[in-house]
């Protein structure tokens, strides 16, 4: 992406990319959102829909970085220096506090520098996203025409098809998560959508498209319950981002998201909760184990309404503190800190 012309982008863009955000955060959360497994039909099934769609949250948030990535000759160290307060510095600072309660909840303090390298990293946390970030970053400084995005999105799909097929070994430093070849080419994407799309995303409505996509999600879902690819033949369960029907289900998706992000442009709620969706995403698992849990103790049977309530909950209450958080940082005077936190 040197020397590129490329559109810029509009307000309207802006406001549907944070509304966008907003709702891949929804579905980050309701990735790790653990009640109601044990339900009756209805509430397995809400449970099993509701893993599904939180593995559409991570693709969404790839596409957007894609989209608003832009690089220029000799740019390297000036690139890198700006990411270091905005992205490194909230990474170690959210890295260090989860990690510090986990190790203080579990009571485990053992190869303490191992494990938060690791935690860090995202094996075994949620910071995956960011090592691959940063990988995509890299990436495509090299990878910068038609034929390279193209290639890599190739790339991208024949990675998971071999995760899912356990082809690509897993090590103690290796997972299927900080794999980037697993994320690159939802990257691409929004970079080739920014370049090469004949209209630009969000300024005309595109009911064909998003009918397809609709059509690809439903078509991916119901395949991947009629074949039942939720658990291998060990009974091991598949992580959904590399099912057999990963694939149809994510871009289906992304495309919907990108219709719905149209329509809750000018949603306050939405696009507020996509500005501060880096944080949320930094921050939000003790808040979803807490929610989890108290729904766990307090719901008996997992009931259906509980079950599609969890995540809702879990994200207003982190919306909710951030909010309080700013108040309480303004009044102090310390709103400059909050970027420490990831919000910006």
């Amino acid at each position: 992406m040197e020397n590129e012309s490329i559109p810029p982008i509009t307000e309207r863009q802006s406001a549907a990319f944070y509304a966008l955000k907003g709702l891949a955060i929804i579905a980050v959360v309701c990735a790790h959102c653990t009640n109601g497994a044990g339900g009756g039909d209805l509430a397995a099934l809400l449970f099993k829909l509701r893993s599904i769609v939180g593995t559409l949250g991570v693709p969404c948030f790839f596409f957007a970085s894609g989209y608003f990535y832009k690089r220029s000759s000799g740019d390297t160290l000036n690139f890198w220096r700006k990411k270091i307060p905005t992205i490194f510095v909230p990474w170690l600072v959210a890295a260090i506090l989860t990690f510090a309660y986990w190790t203080l909840k579990d009571r485990n303090f053992a190869d303490l520098l191992v494990r938060f390298v690791k935690w860090f990293l995202g094996i075994g946390s949620w910071f995956y996203f960011m090592t691959a970030l940063i990988c995509c970053f890299a990436w495509f400084k090299m990878a910068k025409d038609r034929f390279d995005l193209w290639t890599t999105m190739a790339l991208t799909i024949g990675s998971m098809v071999a995760t899912r097929l356990g082809y690509i070994p897993k090590g103690e430093w290796f997972t299927e998560y900080v794999n980037p070849f697993n994320w690159l080419g939802f990257f691409a994407l929004g970079i080739w959508a920014r370049r090469y799309a004949e209209k630009r995303l969000f300024e005309q409505k595109r009911p064909v498209w998003f009918a397809l996509g609709l059509f690809a999600l439903i078509a991916g879902v119901r395949a991947r319950f009629y074949y039942n690819d939720f658990a291998d033949a060990e009974g091991n369960p598949i992580v959904g981002y590399f099912s057999f029907f990963a694939l149809p289900i994510e871009l289906g998706a992304l495309v919907v998201a990108l219709g719905l992000a149209n329509l809750l442009r000018k949603s306050r709620f939405f696009v507020d909760l996509g500005k501060k969706s880096f944080a949320v995403y930094f921050y939000h698992m003790p808040i979803v184990g807490i929610v989890c849990a108290l729904f766990k103790r307090f719901e008996g049977p997992a009931t259906p309404v509980l079950v599609v309530a969890a995540p809702l909950v879990a994200v207003l209450v982190a919306y909710l503190a951030l909010l309080l958080l700013e108040f309480v940082a303004k009044k102090l005077r310390l709103t400059p800190a909050l970027t420490l936190l990831g919000l910006r």
